[in-house]
């Protein structure tokens, strides 16, 4: 069954090599299955695979963000955060959520490894540009080197602006929103480390690296 899923997607590939740009900067193979062992695997997150005809080179990768799933998983984020030397972490929730028991557990958890935290449960549903500037002029007031969203996409998208203002404190946020309503800069900071425990299903906030803006 293996042998005749590859055959398919071989052909899938050779297919489109054929139809594909024969210009010099994609037609010139730079690697061969030959010249590198590595051309399989590269790291724990990035599949490679390479289909090499007629001197051209096709490479396909995929970075993934990583995701742990499994009962009793969001006990073990004050774990992770203590492992990754985090000592003060911003949780963002919002109101529903926080009253419930996912955020709790996380909580739980924090306290148990003794991470130090605090509660932002000010997250909006469907963020816009004002509770985005609220979030952004709280981590200015304060100082955090982890965060730690607990929600839905809102709370996720709440909690990237907070890791990137944090780092990025001179900056506003039309900064970095794309053009026309923005600028466009590009990030050049390092970000801190960001967990999502999502409760719901639909977003995929947790897999991206943007944010929604409801701007107004």
């Amino acid at each position: 069954m293996y042998s005749v899923a590859r055959e398919k997607a071989v052909t899938l590939l050779r297919a489109i090599a054929e139809s594909s740009c024969s210009c010099p900067a994609h037609s010139v193979g730079v690697w061969t299955p030959q010249a590198s062992a590595a051309g399989r695997l590269v790291g724990s997150s990035k599949l490679l695979s390479c289909l090499h005809k007629d001197d051209k080179d096709y490479a396909f990768q995929i970075h993934g963000t990583t995701v742990r799933y499994g009962e009793g998983v969001t006990r073990e984020v004050g774990m992770d955060f203590v492992n990754m030397g985090i000592r003060r972490v911003l949780v963002l929730t919002d109101k529903n959520v926080a009253r419930l028991p996912p955020l709790k557990a996380a909580l739980d958890s924090l306290h148990c490894n003794e991470v130090d935290y605090k509660v932002y449960d000010d997250v909006c549903i469907e963020p816009t540009n004002e509770s985005y500037e609220d979030v952004i002029q709280y981590v200015r007031a304060n100082s955090f080197d982890g965060f730690l969203a607990v929600g839905g996409g809102s709370a996720m998208d709440t909690g990237k602006v907070a890791n990137l203002f944090s780092c990025c404190p001179e900056r506003e946020l039309l900064d970095f929103a794309n053009p026309p309503i923005g600028r466009g800069m590009p990030i050049k900071k390092k970000l801190k480390p960001y967990i999502c425990v999502p409760t719901t299903s639909g977003s995929s906030s947790e897999c991206t690296d943007v944010a929604v803006v409801n701007y107004k």
